[in-house]
């Protein structure tokens, strides 16, 4: 019987043991993973904020030149469409 209290101590000293160490795991390894997220936000709006301001310049920049190239573009492919039709077909 006394075998047996040893042997339910010892299991119990070892869940114990265990269940500290996941513990201290969790207390080391959730604030560490929290930082990493919190460096990962500032460097995203770091990074972020200005890419998208010059994105934004480069679009209102690119946008006249755009609109203007479109139907050019356009008129060109209409003219050169049955050429290309008829490339397609011969070879």
């Amino acid at each position: 019987m006394a075998e047996l209290f040893v042997l339910l101590c010892l299991i119990g000293l070892v869940v114990a043991v265990v269940g500290l160490f996941k513990l201290g795991l969790f207390l080391v390894i959730l604030p560490l993973k929290i930082g990493i997220g919190a460096i990962k936000l500032v460097l995203l709006l770091v990074v972020g904020i200005p890419l998208l301001i010059i994105g934004v310049i480069l679009l209102a920049a690119a946008a006249p030149v755009v609109l203007v190239l479109l139907p050019i573009l356009a008129v060109l492919a209409l003219l050169v469409l049955p050429f290309v039709l008829v490339l397609k077909l011969v070879f």
